[in-house]
């Protein structure tokens, strides 16, 4: 039973541990609760243990049943064999190999998974969507915990919100696709969390979050509306619980929402207006109230010139890599970045093609390109039309995200992602059959 139990949820399970791993090494924790670097560096290599084990897993199966030369494994074999060999090149011109290896690993683990749930139904539609359902209640739970219990203890989220914001925001197509169907509990287990998602959504402080949010939102409303209108009444429903929260916690100055807010929303100065007569606030509440409001702007504009100005800079630092070697890449990915008074951080180019073309230049991106692009078209053969709208609301939110952030080669970000991309490809279609 236990075994059992393990194997169909070793999904939700991994998650689990992966994020954990995540906090523990990151460096807010690290302030609170300093550990040795040999412990920290051996949940570094838990971290990328799930993809490197998909990855040799799936080249013994292949090699046992001689697929390595067959469809999308040419590819796939291809670029694995291209970095390999431009990894011992810059080995021996003494260049950088360990920042782009992350960034390899992760990407093609998250390849290799795609590849063997979707040619071999190593997991059933139904196990799928429970494993995912599992994976977006542990976030929604991380982040109450850390909204309620630990905010007083860290003055930043240990993984970073935008992180957290992104992996909402690519959820919303496939709890969109599902909080009306199954029977009641699953119904309400779907649209639960499809509110406490648009919620966190707005809550994360991302300007583009906020923007993608409500594009996304609207595409599925658009959508609802020429196929279901029954849906989209209930839809349309949840999202307006979603904001009604929101708005509540807003009003309450509850630990940081009130900040964030107005940093997703620019134009709040000129709409967030007390007027005694209607509110009941006498003067001296009127403008402490304001007064809070403004300085909050203030506080916000600042730091969105900072890091408009540090995202310009990182960007131009990826481009200057790439002109010195744009064929093969240079591999160092990641530059120093001063942070606060007191921490400097690595970070890399917060553009997803910046990056592939340091990592693996212009050979390397387009090989990986073409690999992914082959199996999102293959998906979208095997599967139903709605589930292909969703699929590509999905990986276009995902992209537009990737092209502001460092997302797309994320090792949080990409586990759910490739499990959603599965979950779409078995859902319906041809592959139910």
């Amino acid at each position: 039973m236990i075994t059992k139990s393990v194997k169909n949820y070793i999904i939700c399970i991994t998650f689990f541990f992966h994020l954990i791993f995540n906090v523990l090494c990151s460096h807010w924790v690290q302030e609170v609760f300093p550990l040795p670097v040999s412990i920290l560096r051996i949940f570094t290599v838990l971290i990328y243990l799930p993809y490197f084990s998909v990855i040799v897993l799936k080249l013994i199966s292949d090699i046992k049943e001689r697929l390595l030369f067959k469809g999308i494994n040419i590819v796939y074999y291809s670029f694995c064999a291209y970095y390999g060999l431009v990894s011992v090149w810059r080995l021996l011109k003494h260049g950088e190999v360990k920042e782009s290896f992350y960034y390899f690993v992760v990407i093609v683990g998250a390849l290799a998974f795609f590849i063997q749930v979707f040619n071999r139904k190593l997991f059933s539609k139904e196990c799928l969507n429970k494993n995912l359902v599992i994976c977006m209640g542990i976030l929604c739970l991380f982040r109450i915990v850390f909204l309620f219990l630990v905010n007083r203890t860290f003055s930043y989220l240990p993984v970073n919100a935008i992180v957290f914001a992104c992996l909402f925001l690519i959820s919303i197509p496939f709890l969109a696709n599902h909080f009306d169907k199954g029977s009641r509990a699953q119904k309400i287990t779907y649209s639960t969390i499809l509110v406490l998602s648009v919620v966190f959504g707005l809550l994360s402080g991302s300007r583009a979050s906020f923007y993608l949010l409500l594009m996304v939102i609207f595409a599925v409303a658009v959508f609802l509306l020429i196929k279901n209108r029954k849906s989209l009444i209930l839809f349309l429903s949840l999202n307006l619980c979603s904001l009604l929260l929101v708005s509540i916690l807003f009003a309450v100055n509850f630990s940081d929402v009130r900040k964030n807010v107005i940093r997703e929303v620019w134009f709040l100065n000129s709409i967030v207006k007390v007027d005694d007569t209607e509110s009941g606030l006498n003067g001296n509440d009127e403008d402490e109230l304001e007064s809070d409001i403004e300085e909050l702007i203030e506080q916000q504009n600042q730091q969105i010139d900072r890091s408009d100005t540090g995202r310009k800079e990182l960007m131009i630092n990826g481009i200057n890599e790439i002109k010195k070697n744009p064929v093969f890449g240079t591999g160092d990915v990641l530059y120093q970045q001063q942070m606060t008074e007191t921490y400097i951080a690595n970070q890399s180019s917060h553009n997803f093609i910046i990056e592939s073309l340091v990592s693996f230049g212009i050979i390397g991106t387009g090989l990986l390109m073409a690999a992914l692009l082959m199996l999102f078209v293959k998906a979208l053969k095997e599967i139903d039309f709605e589930n292909k709208f969703y699929l590509v609301l999905t990986a276009g939110a995902l992209l537009a995200f990737s092209c502001i952030q460092p997302l797309f080669f994320n090792a949080i970000v990409v586990f759910p992602l490739f499990l959603i991309y599965s979950a779409f490809s078995i859902s319906s279609g041809k592959s139910d059959k």
